[in-house]
């Protein structure tokens, strides 16, 4: 038996849908709310000299992207998220 969660009142079911679809439209706003945020991330990235840091909810990868030019050592940044639209973005 496979239980679906796929329900209007899910928050998966919007990012999939109409969420997902509209962060991406708004793509560059959103990025340019959120560079405050991404540098502050990133330099704290720079701090700990990880080799690998995991961006859980990346949306369309800015974030993702900054931090991994802030990795050192040939290091890695990952993003995942819920919504394939905004993977397919990034």
């Amino acid at each position: 038996m496979t239980i679906s969660t796929e329900t209007p009142d899910n928050p998966s079911t919007l990012w999939k849908s109409v969420g997902g679809r509209n962060w991406v439209e708004s793509q560059q706003l959103i990025d340019h709310l959120f560079k405050p945020i991404e540098v502050l991330l990133a330099e704290a990235v720079e701090c700990q000299s990880p080799q690998r840091v995991l961006d859980i909810g990346c949306g369309t990868g800015g974030t993702t992207r900054a931090i991994s030019r802030y990795t050192r050592g040939g290091g890695q940044a990952t993003g995942v998220d819920i919504s394939e639209v905004m993977i397919e973005a990034a």
